[in-house]
């Protein structure tokens, strides 16, 4: 008995830890995404195109990724900016957005044009078409120059379905979106209308998508070196293009 009492009392002044596991002391990253579909979305497989890429990325370089959905773009880059989460998925590049962000090695472009209603008489013809013109557009998106220099009214809204809805009713001119996000997003929310919108040729721009990381997260530079670490490997063993493939995209890089 007294041989009982002594190793209970052990025990209880040298309690036993538990070690930690292996996953547990691997490094995270925490992304915010929102509503770009094919290319990212809460509803969609895996989050998405460009969702799987990244944390497939992530997970050959050794990292957990927590995906933050968070829909108006705006605010996620507001708080992007300041740190609450570490990064975004995705965002064009511009000079000025370096002052807050970090950007990955470029990821497949958008292919950026307008959509119009198939009753409409706007005809694209230049720069000098726009003038007047009402153009939707998404706040915070980074709108081609010729858009605000050729006198085109912007009316902006917080998410791309909504330009898409105002076109359908004919409340706007034309819409500029993502050819396969338009197309996407007209199909899959307003199937009855399927037929009403049509793009409009040629595309204006071909824009590289990026990971960003804001400068604010703790270890920054490790954070978007690991992206790019493991983004190479997939490009490399061809799982852009099958992923691609699988989402029914075009993975165009501009260099």
């Amino acid at each position: 008995m007294r041989l009982i009492l002594c190793l209970l009392v052990f025990v209880l002044s040298n309690p036993i830890h538990a070690q930690p596991s292996s996953d547990s002391a691997k490094p995270s990253v925490t992304l915010a995404f929102g509503e770009y579909p094919p290319y990212y979305g809460n509803d969609l497989h895996n989050k998405g195109f460009i969702s799987e890429i990244v944390v497939e990325a992530y997970t050959l370089a050794g990292y957990e990724v927590e995906l933050v959905y968070l829909p108006p773009w705006q605010r996620r880059v507001e708080e992007t900016k300041n740190g609450r989460f570490d990064g975004l998925i995705s965002m064009w590049h511009s000079a000025d957005r370096e002052r807050w962000f970090l950007f990955s090695n470029p990821l497949p472009a958008n292919e950026v044009g307008f959509y119009k209603h198939v009753e409409s008489d706007f005809t694209l013809q230049g720069v000098d078409s726009l003038a007047s013109a009402r153009v939707g557009t998404v706040r915070g998106f980074i709108n081609p120059p010729e858009i605000n220099d050729a006198g085109a009214v912007i009316e902006e809204v917080t998410h791309l379905n909504q330009n898409i809805a105002k076109l359908i009713k004919q409340r706007i001119d034309i819409a500029l979106v993502d050819r396969a996000v338009g197309r996407h997003i007209l199909v899959s929310l307003y199937p009855e209308h399927k037929d009403d919108l049509v793009y409009i040729e040629p595309s204006i721009a071909l824009l590289n998508q990026y990971l960003v990381i804001s400068r604010k997260a703790e270890d920054a530079e490790e954070k978007l070196n690991a992206f790019n670490r493991g983004y190479a490997i997939l490009k490399q063993q061809g799982e852009v293009v099958r992923l691609a493939t699988k989402y029914g995209i075009e993975p165009t890089i501009v260099d």
